[in-house]
C-alpha cells in the first residue's frame, strides 16, 4: 500500500515507481494506492480525475493488480 497526499510533488512517483517496487520486493501481485485530498484546486482535481486511468495503465504495464482509493 502506498499513501500520498494529492498536493505531494512526488504524487505520481508513488504510483508509478514506489508501489510497484514495494510489491516486487514483497513478492505480491495486489497493491493499493491511496490518494488523500484535503486541499482544493485544479492540481488536485486533475490528479483525482486522472487517477483511475493511471492506475490501470501502471497495472497493465507492470503486470500487477492495482486498486485505488481517493478521498
Amino acid at each position: 500500500m502506498e499513501i500520498k497526499k494529492t498536493h505531494n510533488g512526488k504524487f505520481w512517483n508513488g504510483l508509478e515507481s514506489q508501489l510497484p517496487s514495494y510489491m516486487k520486493s514483497d513478492e505480491v501481485t495486489n497493491g493499493w494506492f491511496v490518494g488523500v485530498r484535503y486541499r482544493e484546486g485544479r492540481v488536485h482535481d486533475d490528479r483525482v480525475s486522472e487517477l483511475g486511468n493511471r492506475v490501470k495503465a501502471v497495472g497493465e504495464k507492470k503486470g500487477i493488480n492495482l486498486f485505488l482509493d481517493c478521498d
